[in-house]
């Protein structure tokens, strides 16, 4: 296993970790909009109608734009998390409390009961599978 292989899937894992908060600051962001949207709505008397317009149609972008994201992000968690369903129970149970919930390596070993060394031993396994299932996965695409 190469250590570039290695650190990619590392990358992929975080970001997997982070999509249900960065998906629920976009929800956010897209309710902000939609109230700058009804505040225009309300305001249009005071605004000339190509600003409105101008303004509105961004908007409307920004809210388009940041549901794609959303859409984006929600493929790619459902791809890593098919990924990690078929590792061991170990294998998965610290790839979900490291990555998922950012558990420390003690504080799984605490939950797991089992060593520090044992649960590091079970992550580098871990990412060594889930390197090999992602690039099975690349080779079926490119095929």
């Amino acid at each position: 296993m190469k250590k570039t292989d290695r650190d990619e899937v590392k990358r992929k894992l975080r970001k997997w970790g982070r999509v249900k908060q960065v998906c629920a600051e976009r929800q956010v962001r897209i309710g902000q909009y939609q109230n700058l949207l009804e505040g225009l709505g309300r305001n249009k008397d005071q605004m000339d109608g190509v600003d409105l317009e101008r303004i509105a149609k961004s908007h409307q972008e920004s809210i388009q734009n940041l549901t794609e994201g959303i859409e984006a992000l929600n493929r790619f968690s459902d791809r890593i998390e098919k990924l990690v369903v078929g590792l061991d129970a170990e294998e998965e149970m610290v790839m979900r409390l490291y990555y998922g919930r950012g558990a420390t390596i003690y504080a799984i070993s605490m939950k797991m009961h089992m060593s520090r060394a044992t649960i590091f031993r079970i992550k580098e396994r871990a990412l060594d599978k889930l390197a090999g299932f992602m690039r099975e996965e690349e080779e079926e695409v490119t095929i």
